[in-house]
């Protein structure tokens, strides 16, 4: 299954940023939290659902992610993320993209 990214700038903002729109092929998601090199927190549109993704640099080569998801109602999360998918948030993290590049594909 391939995913899709989909990043639409708010008028008056970077690229991304709080407010920014995400959307893929599980939804449509709002970044509610961002702080610069730090960290960034996604929430879904259609339910409770908030993903975080918070990272620490030790240097150019080497960067610590940690990922959490959750359902704000406490309930179960309804397709938590399996090994595999991580393993492939793994690779497309560490891959190193051109900078000339414009955009680019995953498939997964």
């Amino acid at each position: 299954m391939k995913r899709y990214l989909s990043l639409q700038r708010i008028p008056k903002t970077p690229l991304v940023g709080l407010g920014t729109r995400y959307s893929n092929d599980t939804g449509l998601y709002f970044v509610t939290g961002w702080e610069e090199n730090e960290m960034f927190e996604l929430t879904a549109v259609e339910n409770d659902y908030t993903v975080m993704y918070s990272y620490e640099s030790f240097n150019p080569r080497k960067t610590k992610l940690t990922y959490k998801e959750w359902m704000h109602d406490g309930t179960d999360l309804p397709k938590p993320f399996t090994g595999e998918e991580l393993d492939k948030l793994k690779e497309v993290m560490e891959f190193e993209v051109d900078p000339h590049i414009q955009s680019a594909e995953c498939a997964g």
